[in-house]
């Protein structure tokens, strides 16, 4: 019997995201109680409370601003917490919105050797990032105004309403 690997999902839509916030939304899935605590308290005293190199050094940096953050910090961290039987899912609406500084995390996660799925949604012209790796082009194209109208008619009719303009 074949075990489908566990996802865990790190979905973020606003594309005014912060590359700090980004930061917290990938390590949050993988931080305990006691971790999830600590970083919570905003002290840079509890830093060295914390037991993971690499989550200390991450917490130094976007939550006391004590130091530049280093890309390959956070790949050694996530790679340290998704287990062989997990798979990070990152998905990301209105990529060639996002800050610079965001864009280039996404890029470096997306050539690193994460064990790691990534959808991006964005316009035609920003999406040469996915260019890199092996992925899939899908283009979805606006619906017309008849099948719009036939979408929601068969919605409508689903909940039991008959008979009513303009359907």
């Amino acid at each position: 019997l074949h075990r489908y690997k566990q996802r865990i999902v790190v979905d973020f839509i606003d594309k005014n995201i912060k590359f700090s916030d980004l930061i917290k939304l990938l390590i949050k899935p993988f931080l305990g109680f006691k971790n999830r605590t600590l970083i919570k308290s905003g002290v840079a005293k509890t830093a060295k409370l914390i037991g993971d190199n690499n989550l200390r050094e991450i917490y130094e940096s976007v939550f006391l601003g004590q130091k530049d953050l280093n890309f390959n910090v956070i790949k050694e961290f996530l790679n340290s917490n998704i287990r062989k039987d997990r798979t990070l899912v990152l998905i990301v609406d209105d990529f060639d919105k996002l800050q610079k500084n965001c864009m280039d995390l996404i890029a470096m996660l997306i050539d690193s050797d994460l064990d790691m799925q990534v959808v991006l949604s964005s316009t035609k012209d920003s999406l040469g990032i996915m260019k890199r790796k092996n992925s899939m082009d899908i283009h979805l194209y606006g619906m017309s105004f008849e099948s719009a109208l036939s979408l929601i008619r068969k919605r409508v009719m689903c909940v039991g309403c008959r008979g009513y303009e303009p359907f």
